[in-house]
């Protein structure tokens, strides 16, 4: 891929998340940048963010991550649709029996902490994986936090 720096403002990028992806070798700048990653965002903020500081270095990041199915990329009507009200009434649902009450507090702080404002009906449907997972992470046991996972991920508005 070639793309000039006016493109990388432009670009959006998504984390993969797979059970096929295999033995992935990655060197730092890799890593930093997919660990800095949010769904729906510039990936020029990711980088400042990872430290990559060139064009260069940005661009070889991207390409790798892209050829080991590690992302990809957000078409921007996909990062502009919104998740509704159905899929957010689930999701309170579903991690209040996780939970129990404390869903009407990790709810809210997660969103915070995602930095974003508003309901999570008005999310842009990009984000979702990652409000899922930043959600996920929140419930201390193993089995809840993975049935939650692996249902939250399948009931994303496609």
């Amino acid at each position: 891929m070639d793309w000039s720096r006016h493109d990388l403002l432009k670009l959006s990028y998504q984390k993969v998340v797979s059970d096929n992806t295999g033995v992935v070798s990655m060197d730092g700048h890799m890593m930093r940048l997919l660990m800095e990653m949010r769904d729906g965002e510039s990936i020029v903020e990711a980088a400042k963010r990872a430290g990559l500081t060139s064009a260069a270095q940005l661009r070889e990041a991207l390409e790798k991550l892209l050829q080991a199915n590690l992302i990809k990329p957000l078409q921007t009507a996909v990062a502009e649709e919104k998740l509704g009200e159905a899929f957010a009434h689930t999701l309170h649902h579903d991690l209040a029996a996780a939970v129990g009450p404390m869903a009407d507090f990790l709810l809210p702080k997660a969103l915070s902490e995602m930095g974003v404002s508003g309901k999570v009906a008005d999310i842009p449907r990009a984000k979702a994986a990652g409000l899922v997972m930043h959600l996920a992470r929140q419930i201390p046991r193993e089995e809840k936090r993975l049935e939650f996972q692996k249902a939250m991920l399948a009931k994303i508005p496609k």
